[in-house]
This record gives C-alpha cells, structure tokens and sequence, in this order.
C-alpha cells in the first residue's frame, strides 16, 4: 500500500498513512483475522467489566489489530488480561494514528483512561475481549457484558 508507513514515525496524518500501519501491524500477526467485536475493559473484584468503548463491525481495525498483537490474539473469540505494560505498549503504538484530524479516536482515549483508573485503585484489572463471530460461544463473563453492550448499542 502507498502511504510511506515507517515504524516509529511520529504521526500519521493521512487515510493512506493509518491503512499502510494497519497493513503493517496486521503482516506482523501471522494467520490475524479482524474481530466481529472487541474492546478493553477494566474489571474489579465481584463487579462487572466496564467497558468504555466498544467496537464492532469494520470500523476501528487499526485498534484491534494493535490489542490483539500486544495480548497475542490472531484470530479467536477470548478474553486476555491486559497488564499495565501491555496497555502502555498498545497506547504508544497506536498514538500516531490521533495526527489523523479527520478521524475520531475513541479506543486510544478510552485505553488512556483505562490506564488512569490502573494507576488510581490497585485492584482493578484490565481485559481486551475479542469475539472473532458472534455466533461463537462466550468466552466468560466479560465476553458476556460486552454482547450485552452490543445488544443494546
């Protein structure tokens, strides 16, 4: 794809900038298929996953593709723990994408405000949840809330 995508570039600004990182990031995840939907919970003792995004559909591929190769997803339903490092990998990796004025970016903002709440109360956890078909069975209890959003969305 043109677009001139270089890892570690500071900014893409472009359509062709944000298409080329994702045929990048996708080429890295041998096998990787998008999700029918994803998102990225943060999840406290005996309470439900709050989830502050959720994505389904085709829209948002670049932020799924960047969660699944930090959690090590390629193409099933699941839910992964996503530790603080792994959280921080996924932001940096995908901040480029928000010098694309003409898109909204509302996984890197709900991502950065998950890590706030990590770094605010030492017992909440996060997960990315990817549902590769909804057809396919749920994955646990995370995987539940975040259909129940869907259905209602």
């Amino acid at each position: 794809m043109s677009g001139g995508f270089r890892p570690g570039e500071a900014a893409w600004e472009t359509p062709e900038k944000i298409g080329a990182a994702l045929e990048h990031f996708e080429g890295l995840i041998p096998g990787w298929r998008a999700p029918a939907a994803y998102g990225a919970a943060s999840v406290v003792p005996a309470g439900p996953a709050r989830f502050p995004v959720v994505n389904a559909g085709a829209d948002h591929a670049l932020p799924a593709v960047v969660l699944g190769l930090v959690v090590g997803r390629v193409d099933e339903t699941g839910t992964y723990p996503l530790s603080v490092d792994r959280l921080d990998r996924a932001i940096a990796t995908l901040a480029p994408a928000e010098a694309a004025a003409m898109y909204q970016h509302p996984n890197i903002a709900a991502w950065r405000e998950l890590r706030a709440e990590l770094a605010a109360d030492p017992r909440v956890r996060a997960v990315a949840v990817f549902v590769a078909d909804l057809d396919d069975p749920s994955s646990g209890p995370h995987d539940d809330v975040l259909r129940a959003r869907l259905a209602t969305a």
